[in-house]
């Protein structure tokens, strides 16, 4: 990445703050329901750095190593819901469900701001990955395995999640299943008629048509 602040920092930045936003309301959710001990809240505080002050990126990045900045903002807030939800289903494994919705209501939240509606299944792609953390962009963790002109199909390769799973004992299958509700919502908001499927293989695709 560059030296200088630009475009692309600025896109990962906000990246980085919806993923916060959804660790918020995570555990907005969880206090509500008593479902995270005092304790884990400490533990928390203890292992990882709070999320990202409410201040313009300027402001906070470290301007002399921009790169490890943003990395490092993206293993903390990660690693953090990881932990979370990996808590808060200790409590109660049957509220998945409610994390599954708060990852859809945000991606309904998002799809219901833009001015602009992607026009094709490639550009549904790259409007998805304008909302959703998947690394840095040099980890290209986003692979294309089929394209024409009304359908693309993807996969995740290699996995960036499991690593910030496995650190704290959870499941990262969790995770695969709040992104698959986030997309699900992402598509279905903007393009009703258009149909969004995740395979047992782990591939991504979206139709623009629904079959």
């Amino acid at each position: 990445m560059s030296l200088f602040i630009g475009p692309i920092h600025h896109w990962l930045f906000n990246k980085i703050k919806i993923a916060e936003e959804i660790e918020k309301e995570i555990l907005d959710f969880a206090q509500r329901k008593n479902l995270i001990a005092s304790e884990v809240l400490e533990d928390a505080k203890q292992k990882f750095e709070p999320p990202t002050p409410d201040a313009p990126l300027e402001s906070q990045i470290d301007h002399g190593n921009i790169h490890a900045w943003l990395q490092h903002r993206i293993v903390q807030v990660e690693t953090r819901i990881a932990y979370f939800v990996t808590e808060i289903l200790k409590s109660d494994s049957s509220v998945k469900k409610d994390i599954v919705g708060i990852y859809s209501q945000n991606a309904t939240k998002i799809a219901s701001s833009l001015s602009e509606v992607p026009s094709t299944p490639e550009k549904m792609v790259q409007s998805i990955h304008n909302y959703l953390l998947e690394g840095m962009p040099c980890d290209r963790a986003q692979r294309i395995v089929e394209e024409s002109e009304d359908k693309v199909a993807w996969v995740y390769e290699p996995c960036l999640h499991k690593q910030y799973w496995d650190a704290v004992n959870g499941d990262v299958n969790h995770y695969y299943d709040f992104r698959k509700s986030w997309i699900q919502s992402f598509v279905y908001h903007l393009k009703p008629a258009w149909g969004y499927t995740l395979s047992s293989q782990g591939i991504h695709q979206i139709e623009s048509e629904a079959k």
